[in-house]
């Protein structure tokens, strides 16, 4: 285990990173060392667009301008990725035109081909322009020791077809732990990492030798519980993996071609670390790096991690390679850290982001300036490539220098590529390639990833659009023949009877392009895009105003005064809550047992916000349910399909429209909702999907990530502590009309005027209650109020929502005794904004008893519709899992209900 690194050393880093080219008084602005280079003229030339595209036909040049438009226009992305979702692919004619229309369009963009030929094409293509390519076989994740295997086979192909390409025409292969490990054994083997970097007498005893992987700034919160060790078939899997990984590394040693080890986000990044440094220990030799980790530079603990690191290779004598990005798991990271209660791992800001990458790239020239490690600056940064260039050129690296490489993804930065071609250094397009149904989740990032790069970001357009109108004025001026521009119908087709087929086949796609409303950037355009650097994206214009939950401000007005106080309230609160419930929720059930009083009281004051999707897991069972059952959500939500896949779809723009993170269309938001409710239609197909579902799944998304979403869903509706609540949506609603019942009931007894009122003017609880019971108040009430009441509502159950809804005719009691009917629906369905005060309603709701009159009433409800079919105690999934392939070890019982299952593989024939 390698012990911390010690803050002092750290400090000196950062200092002799900021002490290499940057004075001190640019130091103490806050510059970062790459940014502040001694004025010279830069060794990347973008103005000469002539020179940057001579290697790129008039065509090739016409479809990357026309597919950079279509990807800069959102209602286009939007469509696109609208198109590709599963239940469409299902119909075998639907999906056989949405494969092709995709493979002539995004795929050819982006992609190298479907085949290991199209690929090796792909490579003579950009090899004869000058690049080179980094051949990736798209596989992503693998769920068993089959897939992985198939995976494997797959990688080796690809490795072997590369010596049939011309030489050095392959810089890098590259590899996904995730297609060869699965999933899930990389999470427990990152939560057992992260566990001993906690606790170093925590031994591991299938550990192979490894570089540091953490630092005191690394994101530990994912592990907050001792995890149990890997049982004898998970270190089997273990080993099976880590030999699939040798075999790999033996083939770049024996082909010389290095392998580069993509990343993932931080919950897996430890173990595929854990994977890349220990292969590296073994086939890094002789001053050649062989295998390659990534680096993120968007992690605040990048930079000390590549420190750490390389010096430690450089002590054993062996010699590292890095790619170094910037990241792409900004959404789902943000959120996994806000969920546990816990700052983001990574930087406010992009600004942060380019200075550690600045930083970290010039560490990394200083050590290949030395003689030492190996770097991919993989960067579609134009500011970040031209200065890195320039102090490459100012350290003494040669050109062709096989330990540097800049690279893009294919069908990006062509002109950052091409300029850093001419500069003299060796340049790689990343090439992905594979079938185009199993690429689709790479083309869907990259839809997703560079919607606002291609939209905020033009260079690439304003070259390729430049150097078209070079080559149409040029040939305009070589035809004699021509007096006049080509603008009407009747001088093209007199030019093109006039014009050899070769002068024709040039010509022609340029004068298509000029009517291409849009393909060529305007003046106005032109003029904007000078000066701004145009491979990121820029600053974004600020949105409309939100609140502190993310839904978007009608009225926007604060007290900063008011603002202080509660935020120096609820400081205090945190504190308390979390020494209630220790780290990760550890001391929450002996807490609980001590003091259950305690417990009710602060639930019933509010759970602090940025606990509170920790606590929902705690107090609702859901925590224990998803332990129970490892990996069964990614199998619900990526090997099944589900009849209500169309009726979520429909729906999802419809929950929380007004919240940032829904808003969106195909959104993560969005996606995510979709996931959740699809899984749960597969996992109870009696219960299906029905439509309130979506504003219970949306509420618990913004708090906690989509598995745990899922398995809380499955506690409130199976019944892991309380009442199972399925039939508020099985066929017939029959939940919802006991509940009904029992609230007119309640209404009556403790409110007899009101009652006897409603009765006069026909007005019943279904007419106002229903979506009370079906949402618990998420869909109507505003969104401070239902997070308390929710707060409640799990630890004590659903008396909460009756009593809450009492409170709330109690206090509007004066004004709707005197309404007529109309009126009455109106007043019942928009209840005033004094009313929807949770200081003021909670405290009246808490103080009404209804758990006896709810009692007597179920009993006179089912005397008189008959009792309801007893509850099972069987988990809803049960058949499900037996599909699977596993079968059910134990039923896990609490307070008499099924709370889930234990499941074990079936024994393999």
């Amino acid at each position: 285990m390698a012990r911390r690194l010690p803050t002092t050393t750290l400090c000196l880093f950062s200092r002799r990173l900021n002490n290499n080219t940057a004075s001190s008084s640019s130091i103490a602005a806050g510059s970062h060392p790459l940014r502040h280079e001694p004025a010279a003229p830069t060794i990347v030339d973008l103005n000469d667009h002539g020179k940057l595209f001579a290697s790129v036909s008039t065509w090739k040049l016409l479809r990357s301008l026309v597919n950079q438009g279509l990807a800069a226009n959102e209602t286009f992305v939007d469509f696109g990725m609208w198109v590709m979702n599963p239940r469409l692919m299902e119909t075998a004619l639907v999906r056989d035109v949405i494969l092709k229309t995709v493979k002539h369009t995004t795929f050819e963009h982006f992609c190298a081909g479907e085949t290991t030929e199209e690929a090796g094409e792909c490579v003579r293509k950009i090899h004869e322009a000058g690049l080179r390519g980094m051949l990736a076989y798209a596989v992503e994740h693998a769920s068993d020791n089959d897939g992985c295997d198939r995976n494997l086979e797959g990688f080796i192909r690809s490795f072997e077809f590369s010596k049939s390409l011309p030489p050095s025409s392959v810089s890098f292969v590259t590899a996904k732990i995730t297609a060869i490990c699965p999933i899930s054994l990389l999470r427990r083997v990152g939560d057992l990492l992260r566990w001993q970097y906690k606790d170093p007498s925590f031994t591991l005893p299938w550990k192979h030798n490894t570089l540091p992987i953490f630092t005191n700034t690394s994101p530990l919160y994912h592990t907050l519980q001792k995890p149990e060790p890997l049982t004898p078939d998970e270190e089997r899997n273990l080993e099976s993996a880590h030999g699939r990984l040798q075999v790999l590394c033996q083939k770049c040693v024996d082909l010389n071609v290095p392998l580069t080890i993509d990343a993932e986000d931080t919950s897996l990044q430890p173990a595929i670390d854990y994977f890349t440094y220990s292969s590296a220990i073994v086939h890094n030799r002789d001053g050649n790096a062989i295998v390659y980790g990534t680096i993120q530079a968007y992690l605040r603990d990048a930079k000390e991690r590549l420190f750490m690191a390389s010096k430690m290779a450089e002590n054993l004598g062996i010699p590292m390679g890095f790619k170094l990005v910037r990241g792409a798991y900004m959404s789902s990271e943000m959120r996994a850290a806000s969920e546990l209660g816990y700052d983001s791992p990574i930087h406010d800001n992009i600004e942060e982001t380019h200075s550690c990458y600045d930083e970290c790239a010039s560490f990394m020239l200083e050590r290949i300036a030395n003689g030492n490690d190996a770097v991919v600056l993989a960067t579609h940064n134009l500011q970040s490539g031209k200065v890195a260039a320039l102090k490459a050129r100012n350290l003494g690296i040669k050109k062709g220098n096989p330990k540097l490489e800049f690279a893009q993804l294919y069908g990006m930065s062509e002109a950052l590529s091409f300029g850093l071609r001419n500069a003299g250094f060796q340049v790689s397009k990343y090439l992905a390639y594979g079938p185009v149904d199993m690429v689709m989740p790479y083309l869907l990032r990259r839809a997703e990833e560079n919607r606002g790069l291609f939209s905020t970001s033009n260079i690439d357009r304003l070259l390729m659009g430049k150097e078209l109108k070079r080559r149409l004025k040029s040939l305009l001026r070589s035809r004699s023949c021509m007096k006049a521009e080509i603008g009407t119908r009747q001088n093209l087709d007199a030019f093109l009877k006039s014009s050899d087929s070769s002068t024709s086949s040039q010509i022609l796609p340029v004068y298509l392009l000029e009517h291409i409303p849009g393909a060529f950037p305007s003046r106005r355009e032109m003029e904007r895009g000078r000066g701004i650097d145009d491979c990121e994206p820029g600053p974004v214009p600020p949105g409309p105003p939100v609140d502190r939950y993310g839904f978007i401000k009608q009225n926007v007005s604060s007290s900063s005064a008011a603002e202080g106080l509660a935020k120096s309230r609820e400081a205090r609160r945190v504190r308390k809550w979390r020494k209630m419930i220790g780290v990760g929720g550890s001391d929450w059930k002996h807490y609980v047992r001590r003091k259950p009083h305690v417990v009710k009281r602060r639930i019933r004051k509010g759970i602090p916000d940025c606990l509170r999707g920790l606590v929902w897991q705690l107090i609702s069972g859901s925590r224990d349910l998803l332990l129970m059952n490892p990996g069964v959500y990614e199998q619900l939500v990526f090997y099944e399909t589900s009849a209500s896949e169309l009726d979520i779809i429909r729906d999802i723009s419809r929950t929380f429209p007004t919240h940032v993170f829904f808003q969106q269309r195909h959104g993560p938001g969005q996606r995510s909702l979709y996931n959740v409710l699809k899984a749960y239609s597969v996992f109870d197909r009696a219960v299906g999907y029905v439509q309130g579902m979506g504003f219970l799944a949306g509420l618990l998304l913004l708090y906690m990530s989509e598995e745990d979403a899922f398995w809380l869903l499955v506690a409130l509706l199976k019944g892991a502590v309380h009442a199972p609540m399925e039939g508020l949506y099985q066929v017939g609603l029959p939940l919802v009309q006991q509940y009904l019942f029992q609230f007119e009931h309640l209404v009556r007894e403790q409110l007899p005027k009101l009652g006897e009122h409603f009765s006069r003017e026909m007005i019943n609880p279904s007419m106002y209650a229903s979506q009370w019971f079906i949402t618990v108040f998420s869909y109507s009430f505003p969104f401070p109020l239902a997070l308390r009441i929710w707060d409640v509502f799990l630890f004590e159950g659903v008396k909460i929502v009756f009593k809450v809804g009492l409170a709330l005719l109690k206090y509007c009691h004066d004004d709707l005794i005197h309404l007529s009917f109309e009126k009455l629906i109106y007043a019942l369905r928009n209840f005033p904004e004094d009313a929807m005060n949770p200081d003021i309603l909670l405290p009246m709701a808490y103080s009404i008893k209804v758990s006896r009159s709810l009692s007597e009433s179920k009993i006179e409800y089912e005397k008189k519709h008959g009792k309801a079919k007893k509850y099972k105690p069987k988990c809803g999934g049960e058949m499900w899992i037996q599909r699977l392939g596993v079968s059910v070890a134990a039923h896990i019982h609490e307070k008499g209900k099924c709370v889930g299952v234990l499941v074990r593989k079936k024994a393999q024939r």
